[in-house]
């Protein structure tokens, strides 16, 4: 894999999580909120636990390629109210 590759991945990352977020406007809540969409997750526990570890994965690496030990928590609740 060369850095171009990685630079595609990365672009396609933010294109996708746009169109998935743009779509989330103005949501009813009852869709959020209903569960075993997939597998025994609903629509918003999926994307919040997608949004944790997208924000894990990028905290992770430093300087010095060791891992850091601060853990990202996000729940449910907290991205609704955000959003």
């Amino acid at each position: 894999m060369q850095a171009d590759d990685v630079r595609w991945l990365f672009a396609y990352d933010r294109w996708a999580t746009r169109r998935v977020l743009n779509v989330l406007d103005g949501l009813n809540p009852v869709v959020w909120t209903r569960p075993h969409v997939v597998g025994d997750r609903g629509l918003g526990g999926i994307l919040v636990h997608h949004l944790g570890a997208s924000m894990r994965w990028r905290r992770r690496p430093t300087a010095a390629g060791t891992a850091n030990s601060q853990r990202t928590s996000v729940s449910n609740s907290n991205v609704r109210c955000a959003a």
